[in-house]
């Protein structure tokens, strides 16, 4: 789905955003630090729903809505089995939704495992999809704003420790660029990891 017709907050401002605000720092596999905003890692989960429900919430949270970049992409549920003693890191995102890299366009981003990665903490990730006043008189950048934020509910209302992975092109000075990997995941009661996946083009 291509949204180049609505009128929408740039997408250089949004990675300025992001750049201040929710860059945690390049990942590493023996580090990954617990980064705060975090959704519900604050506190235990009140009850414990199935993995099915889980992914269900998200799928119908996310139907037909599509990651506004340079280039449009949709988001996907994705879930993996990990030890209860086991930590998410980059490595662990990297070693099991590897061939969905692959899915793209740009020859650099085919596999995981060579691409360069960075952590955003998940309340940082989401705060420029906030609803301002001057997008109000957008109604179709309200609708965007509000499937994104829906999102963002139901990943944070049954998953913990959650955190945003991206996976691109190594920039110069930090961070990655060029079509850019992202996974949303966190834990779910059962100790599952589950979140979704979506791209972003950032030339």
């Amino acid at each position: 789905m291509n949204r180049q017709s609505i009128r929408r907050v740039p997408f250089v401002a949004f990675a300025l955003v992001f750049g201040a605000a929710t860059l945690v720092g390049c990942a590493n596999d023996a580090g990954d630090e617990v980064v705060n905003g975090t959704g519900s890692a604050e506190s235990d989960l009140r009850a414990r729903k199935s993995d099915s429900a889980i992914k269900a919430d998200l799928e119908a949270a996310a139907t037909g809505l599509s990651f506004m970049s340079e280039s449009d992409y949709p988001f996907t549920v994705v879930s993996a089995p990990i030890a209860p003693s086991e930590r998410i890191t980059t490595g662990f995102v990297k070693r099991n939704f590897d061939s969905l890299a692959a899915t793209g366009d740009d020859i650099r981003t085919l596999s995981l495992a060579k691409m360069a990665s960075e952590i955003r903490t998940f309340d940082g990730f989401f705060e420029s999809f906030a609803i301002t006043p001057e997008e109000e008189l957008d109604a179709d950048l309200v609708q965007y704003f509000t499937q994104m934020n829906n999102v963002k509910a139901a990943l944070s209302k049954d998953l913990r420790d959650l955190r945003v992975y991206r996976f691109g092109h190594k920039m110069r000075g930090g961070g990655v660029d060029g079509q850019v990997n992202i996974f949303i995941v966190g834990r779910s009661p059962s100790g599952t990891m589950i979140g979704v996946f979506t791209k972003s083009v950032e030339t």
